[in-house]
């Protein structure tokens, strides 16, 4: 299981929170009902990954931008990547507030490799996003 608990970092000067996973996990919505074991892994390796951190955020009523960056080196639709137990984990490890528009946003990115299909999620706070 060691290999699939992503990399996490928090980088303390920046505030910026970075998670590394050697594969992209996505999970369409219709399918949650069928694969909610499979949900419910995902979730737990993601908040393995949280709790090896020494240092983990507390964004607390910040409001954050969570930027998903996928490498594939197949095109792919932004609209089929669904992020609802990653940010749900992070949620679930007290990262921030709430996961309502008023504290969270998200983007997703696609970058063209040809390496393996990996994802890298950032949490930034909106304040240094947005400038």
């Amino acid at each position: 299981m060691e290999p699939y608990i992503p990399q996490c970092k928090f980088d303390t000067k920046t505030q910026i929170f970075t998670m590394d996973f050697s594969f992209v996990p996505h999970l369409k919505a219709e399918y949650l009902k069928k694969f909610v074991k499979t949900k419910n892994a995902l979730v737990f390796l993601i908040m393995e990954g949280i709790k090896k951190m020494k240092i983990k955020p507390l964004y607390d009523k910040e409001p954050v931008m969570v930027i998903f960056t996928i490498s594939n080196k197949y095109l792919f639709d932004v609209d089929n990547i669904e992020v609802k137990y990653i940010i749900d984990a992070m949620r679930y490890s007290k990262f921030f507030y709430d996961d309502s528009y008023n504290y969270l946003s998200y983007m997703v990115i696609g970058k063209e490799t040809d390496g393996p299909c990996l994802m890298t999620i950032k949490v930034i706070k909106k304040s240094d996003f947005f400038l």
